[in-house]
């Protein structure tokens, strides 16, 4: 007899959900074709190009992905296994946090659960949001349970996750409200409204909120999307919004901050922060640096240029990899809008297959001119160079340039 096993299967947090998900099925579960089951040729001239449009919503799985998927996965489920409702020690948290949050203050004692955090990190146009709505497709956002008087409920809302989108203010109160404001939106509550938690301090806000998540059971929490001008730091918000995250841990919610690398600069000063919030990895997402990796040739070359929605084939192109890798710079997201744009002009000249003449249109569309100047960014700071952006870090170029002395002007 396997207790572990037992005690999975007899969990009502688990019920309901999918649970021995491999990672070679999230491959699978990943991969989005928004085409399938239509045909370009049956529509109008107009439909055809708003047809084209959906490459947009078209999703590659790579190596990398599907293992950042059953990391989630592993945090999701293992989190609701740690917080199982039957344990009288989580019953017994749960009521300090309800009496914390009725006296509006954070220092309620806690034991530190075996909850985890990750970071998922990329600078613009990297598919951050792309990947974690896939994950997230793959479970029911809210699930209402019965009465389960063993577990202490008579009725459970429960919320399996919550994305609560960054404020642009980049402050504790408007991260707050707009926490509230997501769990009204999921849950049909109105937390929001509430005058006992709007009218109260930022810290009583912090507690409130973090009971409120427990309360409904939240199984992962996703921060998204931090960028350079509200970062996630102990100086930007306060040592107590920083506490806040070790919190969300300690309570056993897995916990994902997703944003632009330069949002992380100041959280990396503090290893305790720094510690819980990568356990479950620091995972940067990158444009392929090779024209000859697997994950160009083997994944996204045949996955996004290779879907072709014309009748005959593409005309040939003499080592096509290399040329798509030069032309897009390794990002993933190029290469889609340069098959939708080509794609597109070979539509418009009522084309039967993609030709040369298409990808040079296609280069010259403002979608790639635009792209070209954040591709040219990326590739001057990988070098050492200057960045256009001030989201795109040069890495390793700024690093070299932080430690390269100034050179002085010769006098006369």
């Amino acid at each position: 007899m396997c207790h572990f096993s037992d005690s999975i299967d007899r969990n009502p947090l688990i019920a309901g959900l999918p649970c021995d998900i491999t990672e070679r099925e999230w491959w699978s579960r990943l991969s989005f074709d928004p085409f399938t089951g239509n045909d370009l040729q049956e529509l109008s001239p107009f439909r055809k190009q708003l047809f084209v449009d959906r490459y947009k919503e078209l999703f590659v799985p790579t190596y990398q992905l599907t293992a950042i998927a059953t990391q989630i996965h592993r945090m999701l489920i293992g989190g609701l296994i740690d917080r199982d409702p039957y344990s009288p020690e989580q019953k017994r948290r749960l009521h300090q946090l309800a009496h914390g949050a009725q006296r509006g203050v954070l220092d309620v004692p806690w034991v530190n659960a075996a909850s985890r955090g990750m970071q998922i990190q990329g600078i613009t146009k990297q598919g951050k949001t792309q990947l974690i709505k896939r994950v997230l497709s793959q479970y029911p956002q809210v699930i209402r349970r019965g009465e389960n008087s063993e577990a202490g409920w008579i009725e459970l809302v429960q919320l399996v996750y919550l994305v609560i989108p960054m404020p642009t203010d980049a402050t504790k109160g408007g991260f707050l409200m707009q926490a509230f404001i997501e769990l009204d939106r999921v849950l049909g509550s109105t937390y929001a409204k509430d005058t006992k938690i709007r009218d109260s301090s930022i810290d009583s806000q912090l507690v409130q909120l973090l009971a409120k998540l427990a309360m409904h059971r939240c199984g992962l929490l996703v921060i998204e999307e931090a960028q350079e001008t509200n970062q996630l730091a102990t100086t930007k918000f306060g040592s107590d919004f920083g506490t806040f995250f070790l919190r969300v841990l300690n309570a056993g919610i897995p916990t994902i901050l997703m944003g632009n690398p330069n949002a992380f600069h100041e959280l990396s000063t503090s290893s305790q922060l720094m510690g819980r919030l990568s356990d479950a990895g620091l995972h940067e997402l990158k444009p392929t640096a090779s024209s000859t990796a697997k994950e160009w040739t083997g994944d996204l070359v045949p996955g996004i240029w290779g879907k072709n929605l014309l009748p005959e084939a593409d005309e040939p192109i003499d080592d096509l990899p290399a040329k798509l890798h030069a032309w897009t710079g390794g990002f993933k997201h190029y290469l889609n809008v340069l098959r939708r744009e080509a794609t597109m002009s070979a539509v418009q000249r009522n084309g039967s297959h993609l030709a040369h003449q298409d990808i040079t249109q296609a280069l010259q569309s403002s979608a790639m001119r635009e792209g070209r100047k954040i591709i040219d960014s990326y590739l001057s700071g990988l070098k050492g160079g200057e960045t256009q952006f001030t989201d795109i870090p040069g890495l390793p170029g700024d690093a070299v340039q932080r430690i390269q002395p100034k050179r002085r002007r010769r006098s006369g």
